[in-house]
């Protein structure tokens, strides 16, 4: 399955979903074409990261008001993103 991102969710994605996880990072297939990057990946892959981000996003996602945070924001949309 091809996935189409920004850079926003491709560094907090980096940096706070597949942080300690080099295997899950080694399998996602990624290319960058005119500012746009592109992830190739197996849906089950897409699965796990979905829900490695849905834990991060009740992790860090929220401040203490339940407002979503920036980052809360940017995990909210790689959950959607890799919703099948």
């Amino acid at each position: 399955m091809v996935i189409n991102i920004k850079k926003d969710h491709l560094d907090i994605l980096i940096s706070k979903v597949l942080v300690g996880k080099p295997k899950l990072l080694e399998e996602v297939n990624m290319s960058t074409i005119n500012y746009v990057i592109t992830l190739n990946i197996n849906p089950e892959l897409a699965d796990e990261i979905r829900d490695l981000a849905g834990e991060e996003l009740q992790r860090i996602g929220f401040d203490e008001n339940y407002k979503l945070t920036n980052d809360g924001q940017l995990l909210d949309e790689i959950v959607d993103i890799f919703l099948l």
